[in-house]
């Protein structure tokens, strides 16, 4: 990247300048974006490090490889939404009935595909882990199981969560993520030692 800019510079002579105003309003306008990105990291963190407090080796060996199965299916409404993220910001400023009509559709959309795709996973779930991780990994499909039942409202989370980026609601979205965030530490807490018994 830094020699992307000087080349850019030196071709079209740019002349740079350090405006600690204009650095002080970007960091303003941006820190909600930044808080939603730290946030949403956390979250998909957390059950990791509360797992491995509770647990043994075992059980998070197990759980992490679940877990990066679960996290290879959300590339559809990744991509699905990202391909929808200007046509949303476009419609939001000039054709705010337009955006409501494709917020809803974009919704259904993604219901319609969860659920095949929660169902195919939970049908899957043993034989997929063994496929790629070996038999050893075995009782993680029990685990990818249950979490394969959260796919249709994770779709639907992550198609939100643009909802709300590109109707300039980002400070919505964190405190949406920071009572989840809170939620599932206390769950966490509660029915991983409860499951074990």
């Amino acid at each position: 990247l830094a020699i992307l800019t000087l080349f850019y510079v030196r071709r079209h002579d740019v002349e740079l300048s350090f405006n600690p105003g204009e650095l002080l309003r970007l960091l303003r306008v941006s820190a909600p974006y930044l808080m939603s990105s730290l946030i949403v990291v956390a979250y998909n963190e957390v059950d990791k490090q509360i797992i491995a407090a509770l647990l043994d080796e075992r059980a998070v060996g197990y759980y992490a490889t679940a877990a990066t199965l679960f996290s290879t299916v959300m590339f559809i409404p990744v991509v699905f939404s990202a391909a929808l993220f200007p046509m949303m910001a476009r419609s939001y400023s000039s054709s705010p009935d337009m955006l409501v009509t494709m917020n809803r559709k974009s919704l259904d959309l993604m219901f319609i595909v969860g659920i095949p795709v929660s169902l195919g996973i939970m049908a899957i779930a043993r034989p997929l882990v063994e496929l790629v991780y070996g038999p050893e990994f075995a009782p993680a499909g029990a685990i990818l199981s249950v979490l394969a039942v959260s796919i249709v409202f994770v779709y639907q989370n992550i198609l939100i969560s643009q909802i709300l980026t590109s109707s300039e609601r980002v400070g919505s979205w964190v405190i949406v993520m920071v009572v989840a965030t809170i939620v599932r530490i206390i769950l966490h807490i509660i029915l991983v030692p409860w499951c074990q018994r």
